[in-house]
């Protein structure tokens, strides 16, 4: 009730009535926000011994509860750690990062014993662990006074905790475990160090001197690929490696042969099973290395699968890891309420201080790739009519289809989490036309420049090239002016799109669409094709996890514009208040593990304020009508904004970032 009427006086009343009456409230997990609180704790209430009967709650809120100020009451901390005993280890290692920084509080030790009795279980779980514990660990031996000076005081009390909780858990491992732990630790430490073995190297030699590295190492049959354990390592292509452009850094592309693991078992388990058919392949893999192009899909004629990924040596991939691990939330939250918003939150796995492993994003190029490739002042618009045909063919209208409910979704996730640097080398499109952000650098309360950053002022980036393949009318002539050949600026062609922008023929299918993957009968959705208007009444506003994603307001009377903008922009639009209000009900959760990662030290959240700011970001406390209104204020100013030209002209003129 509080999410969706969010009044202190609906709060404090239910407050009221979980401490009177407990036993009423014990199958419900939500309610014990109401009784756990900062005072509860500090004063050891007797209420809280009601937690030891008490129904579990969510994993996320189970970490906020083993963090400050919740985590001195023992009652808590137990209740907490029952929770986590419900979920399967591929659930809690998604949040290891969280859970190694609530080590920092584990006065009582529960915590680690509980981390422990999986390591003894689980040999997925114990290496992700052990390279977050290496991620967070300083090693002052071997850091310069530069770099001492930047880490900050936090960082160092966590690793003196975290140094003998290592040797803890390796001391757990049985004789097995340690086999697996070395092989599959050496091999990609050696990687990652070539990473930072070219960095002095010049730039010119670099890729020369990369292949020759990558001679001398030859994969064991017991290894898989850290960023998916479904895959177990076969072989490598390393003469197709290549360096990547970077300003400081060498980040280098290596390509694995891989092969799918048997379901349900465990890393190492598989291993004798499949032994002699590894060997096997590995002997054909590596008598058969012909550098051919790299292709996340291609596979060689073993029926193995071609999988790069990138490895990086002197870069902090932990704001990757947190913005990647947000967006993976995202995007189960509109799965399970079959919102059609897209998001590939690709795997990033931190391997220790600065060091860290990228999953590539398949079958994909980056907008400044394409800029490449086409001619010179050309856009998305012209660019998809050569790839997918016609604005009126069906491909077309798809791959437009794709490209907006992907551009929902992350115009979501951008705001939300403050993503900046949003160049085009750091947005790509994969072959169905979705976009896919990269690169999670700046988030939350730091970006480019500063406080003197261009983007500060820019919710999130929605270009002109970007409306007018959303079929918005300005944007084309806009985009016409640059380039009038290619576009399709016939009278006839033109007296056709009316004010749809070529929509005339997917207007009907964005309407299917729409009626089909988001209303449901109960609501009212219409749409004129002649006017471009979409409007959208809908009657319940509750889209938690048992809600229906039809069950949503839009309410029709803040959509007062929508006669002035195309059909696939409104739908655009409708799709970012639905995909913002899912969010907003599933906000404790965002904010329980951000909370969490503050006392981390990370730069992004360097202001004080970092999780109120969220928290205003996501209208923590107002209204769904509120919410509404102050996302469309938000599209709106994010509609060509100046700032994100200008930032685009700087990364062109500057960095050589096509725009």
């Amino acid at each position: 009730m509080h999410v969706r009427f969010p009044f202190d006086i609906i709060r404090d009343e239910l407050e009221k009535l979980v401490k009177k009456y407990p036993l009423d409230s014990i199958h419900i997990p939500e309610a014990t926000e109401y009784l756990i609180n900062e005072l509860n704790c500090k004063m050891n209430s007797n209420e809280l011994n009601h937690l030891l009967i008490w129904s579990t709650c969510t994993l996320s809120m189970s970490l906020r509860y083993l963090n400050k100020p919740f985590i001195s009451n023992l009652n808590v901390q137990q209740y907490a750690i029952r929770t986590l005993r419900k979920f399967s280890p591929e659930a809690i290692v998604f949040y290891l990062p969280q859970i190694v920084q609530c080590l920092r509080h584990d006065y009582n030790h529960l915590l680690k014993r509980f981390i422990i009795s999986i390591v003894k279980n689980s040999v997925m779980f114990t290496h992700q662990l052990i390279w977050t514990l290496r991620t967070e660990i300083v090693e002052s031996n071997h850091l310069t006074l530069e770099e001492l000076q930047e880490i900050k005081l936090q960082e160092f009390e966590l690793s003196d905790i975290l140094k003998p909780f290592y040797i803890d858990v390796i001391k757990a491992f049985d004789s097995n475990q340690i086999r697996l732990y070395k092989e599959e630790f050496h091999f990609f430490d050696k990687i990652t160090k070539i990473s930072g073995l070219l960095v002095p190297v010049e730039k010119d030699k670099r890729q020369e001197r990369l292949i020759e590295y990558m001679k001398d190492i030859k994969p064991s049959f017991n290894l898989y690929t850290p960023t998916n354990t479904q895959f177990s390592i076969t072989g490598m292509d390393y003469l197709a490696s290549k360096t990547l452009k970077s300003a400081k850094k060498v980040p280098i592309l290596i390509p694995f042969y891989v092969k799918q693991r048997p379901l349900g078992f465990d890393i190492g388990e598989d291993v004798n099973m499949n032994q002699n058919n590894m060997n096997g392949n590995m002997n054909n893999m590596n008598g058969n290395m012909n550098g051919n192009n790299m292709n996340n899909t291609t596979q060689n004629n073993q029926n193995n699968i071609k999988l790069p990924c990138i490895f990086k040596a002197g870069d902090d991939c932990r704001h990757d890891q947190l913005a990647l691990q947000i967006i993976s939330m995202f995007q189960r939250v509109y799965e399970r309420i079959e919102l059609p918003l897209y998001l590939f939150p690709y795997r990033v796995i931190t391997t220790g201080r600065g060091l860290g492993i990228i999953e590539c994003v398949p079958n994909s190029k980056s907008r400044h790739q394409i800029g490449d490739s086409i001619n010179a002042g050309d856009n998305l618009y012209n660019y998809f009519i050569r790839k997918y045909g016609n604005v009126h063919t069906v491909e077309f209208q798809r791959a437009r289809m794709n490209f907006i409910h992907s551009m929902a979704a992350y115009s979501i996730v951008s705001f939300i989490l403050s993503i900046k640097d949003r160049h085009n080398g750091n947005i790509m499109l994969d072959e169905d036309g979705h976009v896919i952000h990269i690169d999670f650098g700046f988030i939350f309360d730091i970006l480019p420049g500063g406080k003197f950053g261009i983007e500060q002022v820019v919710p999130f980036k929605l270009t002109t090239e970007m409306l007018a393949l959303m079929g918005e009318e300005q944007a084309i002539e806009e985009s016409r002016k640059k380039d009038p050949s290619q576009l399709p600026g016939n009278s006839s062609s033109s007296s056709s799109r009316g004010n749809n922008g070529g929509m005339s023929s997917v207007s009907g299918m964005s309407s299917s669409i729409t009626n089909n993957t988001i209303a449901s009968t109960s609501n009212n959705i219409t749409s004129t094709s002649g006017g471009g208007k979409s409007k959208v009444s809908i009657k319940d506003t509750n889209l938690d996890s048992k809600s229906n994603p039809s069950n949503v307001n839009v309410n029709s009377e803040l959509d007062s514009d929508t006669n002035e903008h195309s059909e696939p922009y409104n739908l655009f639009v409708d799709l970012m208040i639905r995909g913002y209000l899912a969010a907003r009900d599933h906000m404790d959760s965002i904010i329980a593990i951000s909370e969490v990662m503050v006392q981390s030290g990370l730069p992004c959240f360097a202001k004080e304020d970092s999780i109120e700011r969220l928290k205003q970001r996501l209208c923590a406390g107002k209204s769904e009508r509120e919410a509404i209104l102050f996302i469309k204020q938000k599209i709106k100013a994010s509609y060509q904004n100046v700032f994100s030209v200008i930032y685009d002209v700087y990364q062109e003129k500057v960095e050589g970032v096509n725009r």
